[in-house]
């Protein structure tokens, strides 16, 4: 049987293509279970979900609501990915390798720089997380060329 998928949830949809998200990314991201995000498919969003939903897209909610307005992704905002933490673990082994790296350079870097550098190491941190894998060196230290 063939659903119509509503029209807030095609541009939902448009957006995690852009974002590089699957559908429990943004699922996780959002708080809510992908039960809710298929049933979302066929209904569209609640109206009580729709500021949560737009803000961790980061696009305005009328155009999530309604397609009036600018559809440009912004950054995602932070404040509602409750999945956002880090392994303890993960991110020590991140901080030992930027350390050493930097001490080997003889580098230091800004708290501001080093705070965008930890940033930047977000995903590589994540990625490794979910994978149960320590994460990679290289692309640490090609990162750490990037900022410093």
């Amino acid at each position: 049987m063939f659903m119509t998928v509503h029209s807030q949830m095609k541009r939902l949809e448009a957006t995690l293509k852009e974002l590089g998200w699957s559908k429990s990314d943004f699922a996780e991201r959002c708080g809510i279970s992908t039960q809710l995000y298929n049933n979302w498919r066929t209904r569209g969003i609640a109206a009580r979900s729709m500021k949560k939903a737009a803000d961790t897209l980061g696009v305005s909610r009328d155009w999530l609501e309604t397609g009036a307005g600018s559809s440009s992704v912004q950054e995602p905002n932070v404040e509602y990915l409750p999945g956002n933490t880090l392994n303890k673990s993960i991110m020590n082994d991140v901080i030992k390798v930027v350390t050493e790296e930097l001490i080997m350079r003889g580098k230091t870097l800004p708290p501001e720089k080093m705070s965008e550098l930890m940033f930047l190491l977000h995903d590589e941190i994540r990625e490794g997380e979910q994978e149960g894998k320590k994460p990679n060196k290289a692309k640490i230290v090609k990162l750490i060329k990037l900022v410093a």
